[in-house]
């Protein structure tokens, strides 16, 4: 997969549509939800890679990859998604228990519907995801950077049943969020 996670900051006091205007990687622009943030964003698609642009200050703007992440027996695996969450225990529990309504419940499930994520996931080449339009769910790869490999199926977005899930130390999903 060779997914590629990183995050620059750069000041320009130039027009960000004309940083880009010509870029054939240019998507456009989005809602984009960087855990409790919403910031508008340009996207840009390139290698079964996402990329999002933001504004963080005046005249600063943030480009990072397009992903979310948990650990799996240890080790971070990083799974491309159209918004930025951290799945750790502890990171879950507080979006569970200090946000009404729950907030991942409330982007992944609320904000960003099945066809959104079909749309996100379906540049990418088909071998990185699995779409059952039956059960609503989306099965998504992600990547081990650490051993630089990927990691197959490794976390699923279930639409009819509102859940994420995730592989577990014996390769079997596990529910994290529900």
């Amino acid at each position: 997969m060779e997914l590629t996670y990183c995050q620059n900051f750069f000041s320009t006091k130039e027009d960000l549509e004309d940083l880009f205007k010509d870029n054939e990687d240019y998507i456009g622009t989005y809602t984009f939800y960087d855990e409790m943030l919403v910031k508008e964003a340009k996207v840009f698609y390139n290698d079964n890679n996402y990329y999002v642009l933001r504004n963080n200050r005046e005249d600063e703007y943030i480009i990072s990859s397009s992903y979310s992440w948990y650990q799996m027996f240890g080790t971070i695996i990083y799974v491309p998604t159209p918004f930025y969450f951290s799945f750790e225990p502890e990171c879950v529990d507080a979006y569970e228990n200090e946000y009404e309504p729950n907030l991942v419940m409330d982007v992944v499930f609320n904000k960003i519907s099945f066809s959104d994520m079909k749309e996100f996931y379906s540049r990418m080449d088909e071998k990185y995801y699995h779409i059952d339009e039956t059960n609503q769910t989306i099965t998504v790869d992600g990547y081990d950077c650490e051993h630089s490999q990927d990691v197959e199926d490794c976390m699923m977005f279930d639409y009819k049943n509102h859940t994420i899930s995730g592989i577990d130390e014996d390769g079997k999903m596990q529910i994290f969020i529900q």
